[in-house]
């Protein structure tokens, strides 16, 4: 990378005379699906090189891939491993991005940027950690914390944060905060029922303990209900 341009290049093999190569660049890294950098140049040489100019582009993380056809066999979409940061903004992005989890229910924290004419913030957050990009977004005027409800337990969630100005412009993202999935809860009783003995004045003559563990993670609730005979 220099500057604005971005030089962006792949090899191809095999090829045939009629195969071509398109670059295309979107903020995920799955899908196949972007903004054209640029389409359809002949692979005949078994390399395609061309130069990305991002100076318009909106402040942010994006993702280059490349779609191979050969108007015979199914298209081959090839993602590059690093993403690319684009901050035209000049807005200062928020920083120390920390969180909890409870349940489906995840509470965020940040120091704010330090630009002028921030506005307020935008969550980006995704259920699939292990792909580039944020699947979801929510935006909130809150200028250093936010709660994200809704959330799947069986998932691993990640988050980060942006900040964006009366403009609509936008700074880059913060660091990334993680979440593990919290997995099905794992209930042990020491004892599953209680025997008291003669009850005088409304007072048990003796007293019982039963203990409740979770080995996971999650809330436990329970109800103790009672049986005469």
């Amino acid at each position: 990378q220099s500057g604005d341009n971005i030089d962006v290049n792949v090899a191809v093999s095999p090829t045939e005379g009629d195969t071509k190569v398109s670059f295309y660049f979107s903020k995920r890294a799955s899908g196949g699906t972007g903004s054209p950098i640029v389409e359809n140049l002949s692979a005949s040489s078994g390399s395609v090189s061309t130069v990305w100019n991002t100076g318009g582009i909106s402040t942010g993380t994006y993702y280059i891939f490349a779609k191979t056809t050969d108007d015979v066999n199914p298209p081959i979409i090839t993602y590059y491993t690093s993403p690319v940061v684009i901050n035209n903004s000049g807005i200062q992005p928020p920083t120390d991005l920390q969180g909890s989890r409870t349940g489906s229910t995840a509470a965020l924290t940040w120091k704010p940027s330090t630009s002028p004419n921030v506005i307020g913030y935008n969550v980006l957050y995704t259920d699939e950690p292990y792909v580039g990009g944020y699947k979801y977004h929510k935006s909130t005027n809150y200028e250093d914390q936010a709660v994200i409800e809704n959330l799947d337990p069986e998932k691993e969630y990640c988050f980060c944060v942006a900040a964006f100005d009366d403009n609509g412009n936008s700074s880059i993202e913060s660091n990334k905060y993680c979440t593990s999935e919290l997995g099905t809860p794992e209930i042990s009783l020491n004892r599953t029922s209680l025997t008291f003995g003669a009850v005088s004045n409304g007072e048990s003559t003796s007293s019982q303990r039963i203990f409740i563990s979770n080995s996971q993670n999650g809330t436990l609730n329970w109800t103790l209900t009672s049986s005469e005979s």
